[in-house]
């Protein structure tokens, strides 16, 4: 972000120190215009896309924990306690099985570079599935829309954690063996990075020392 303008606050004074340039907080603020940058990437990008059968949750997520931690930043994993999708490429036997998808995107050319990054992403074991590969970004990005169609009511929340302890990773499994539907899903997203380099503030910058945001 480089420059914000024009944010109102709570009680109409404009504040350019106000929280929403600094990633939300509580409160309501009007921007009426903000400058940021942009890196270049695209059009196609490397990316990880295993799934794994439910059976090895714990241990994939033991895994799947240790790889991401030492990923370089360069590379963007993420884990989702979800459902086979019903999509014509998978095996039908498959639709809507309960799965470990792991996944991950590289954030540069998709070379030996990306293939060597993202190999431990690809190594936790046998996957059900292997769908890695090269793919366009704007596909990338509106992948899972279709699994989310408008007029659906949807509610959703997060936390901020340091450690996916073996605790914790025993709660996730035990909070997702209470999914109501196949279309529920637990997403475990990393943080670190650039991110963990803003300098921390209570209200504007919640989180940003976490490791992980489920």
């Amino acid at each position: 972000m480089r420059a914000v303008e024009g944010v109102v606050d709570e009680v109409g004074q404009l504040s350019p120190s106000f929280g929403l340039e600094r990633g939300g907080g509580r409160g309501i603020g009007v921007v009426t215009s903000f400058e940021f940058a942009l890196h270049p990437l695209g059009p196609e990008v490397a990316v990880a896309l295993t799934f794994h059968p439910y059976e090895r949750a714990e241990a994939v997520l033991r895994a799947w924990r240790d790889t991401a931690c030492t990923a370089p930043e360069t590379v963007t994993p993420e884990l989702l306690l979800w459902s086979v999708p019903a999509d014509p490429a998978i095996p039908q036997d498959l639709h809507r099985a309960n799965c470990v998808i792991v996944g991950a995107v590289y954030g540069g050319a998709p070379d030996d570079g990306a293939t060597a990054a993202l190999a431990p992403q690809r190594e936790l074991g046998p996957p059900l599935i292997d769908l890695s590969g090269t793919v366009p970004y704007v596909m990338l990005q509106s992948a899972n829309t279709w699994r989310f169609p408008d007029g659906e009511r949807y509610f959703m929340k997060s936390h901020f954690i340091d450690e996916l302890t073996d605790e914790a990773i025993r709660t996730l499994l035990d909070w997702d063996s209470r999914r109501p539907t196949p279309e529920s899903l637990i997403v475990v997203r990393t943080l670190g990075g650039a991110v963990a380099r803003v300098d921390p503030d209570p209200v504007t910058a919640r989180g940003v020392d976490a490791n992980y945001r489920p």
